[in-house]
C-alpha cells in the first residue's frame, strides 16, 4: 500500500501531540475530508529508533489498523505531505527532503 509521508504543521493541533521527529503517515478518511495518521515516535525505544524503522512501524499500524494510541484524524491543513512510503517494499520516497531533515533536525533526530 502507498502511504502519504507527513510533518506536522508548526501550530497545529498535530505538532502539538505527536513527539517532535516521528514518522507519520496517512491517507485520506470519511469523505476525503480528513486525514488518517499513524505515528511512531520510538518514545519507549520499543524499536531500533531509526527514522525507517519507525516509518515502517507507523505504516505497519496504518495497513493493518492495529489498534493504538499514536493515531490521529487531522484535518488537511494540519499536516504537510513531504513524500510517499510503499508498506509492501518498504521503499520511501522523498519529495520535499528539505521540509523532512528539517523537521528532523528541529527535533534533533540524529536517526537513519
Amino acid at each position: 500500500m502507498i502511504l502519504t509521508v507527513y510533518i506536522p504543521r508548526a501550530g497545529s493541533y498535530a505538532a502539538q501531540v505527536i513527539a517532535a521527529g516521528s514518522a507519520i503517515v496517512g491517507s485520506p478518511s470519511g469523505n476525503g475530508d480528513t486525514i488518517r495518521i499513524d505515528f511512531e515516535g520510538n518514545l519507549y525505544g520499543a524499536v531500533n529508533g531509526s527514522f525507517d524503522d519507525c516509518l515502517a512501524r507507523a505504516a505497519g499500524r496504518h495497513v493493518e489498523r492495529y489498534p493504538t494510541c499514536a493515531r490521529l484524524t487531522v484535518n488537511p491543513n494540519d499536516v504537510i505531505a513531504v513524500g510517499s512510503y510503499d508498506s509492501t517494499r518498504s521503499y520511501l520516497l522523498v519529495d520535499e527532503p528539505g521540509l523532512l531533515e528539517a523537521y528532523r533536525a528541529a527535533a534533533g533526530a540524529t536517526r537513519g
